[in-house]
């Protein structure tokens, strides 16, 4: 039986390679943000610096913005290779001197990101946004268009944030 390349399929339509293939790349996006951290916050230091900044960490588990299991991550011995990437995003935007208050953080929009804003979070924030209309998606479909627009912005980004 061939498949009709419908959205929600399981059968291994393109338009669900697409969302594959992309879904992978994201991944490795993490990997990206997760060298940047580390060149700003070095692993022999993550520990003394999540400590200094324990009152703003304390803060964002209050909020909400932190989850108990990211913030059972950051303590007693924290590694970054197990932050995922939202994590990595809340730790550099507001831990690593990326201008925490700046409104561009806000952006859910990668179209209406200009480039008036730093290229440092304007790129983190692209890659947020994406990855969050990735999880968001109700079935593993992308189609063409899409998927080059998104395989091209973030080959882009993940070279520029680095």
């Amino acid at each position: 039986m061939s498949g009709a390349g419908t959205p929600g399929s399981v059968d291994g339509t393109q338009n669900e390679q697409y969302y594959l293939r992309l879904h992978l790349l994201l991944m490795k996006a993490g990997d990206v943000l997760r060298t940047m951290f580390d060149s700003i916050i070095t692993p022999a230091n993550l520990l003394l610096e999540l400590r200094n900044h324990k009152r703003v960490i304390d803060k964002l588990k209050k909020d909400g913005i932190l989850s108990n299991d990211q913030y059972i991550l950051l303590n007693p011995n924290p590694a970054s290779k197990r932050f995922d990437v939202s994590l990595l995003i809340v730790l550099l935007r507001n831990i690593c001197n990326l201008q925490p208050n700046n409104p561009f953080w806000k952006e859910k929009d990668n179209n209406k990101i200009t480039d008036t804003m730093p290229p440092v979070i304007a790129n983190i924030v692209r890659i947020r946004n994406l990855r969050n209309k990735m999880q968001h998606k109700h079935v593993a479909y992308l189609d063409q268009k899409e998927f080059e627009d998104n395989w091209r912005l973030l080959g882009h980004v993940s070279v520029i944030v680095v």
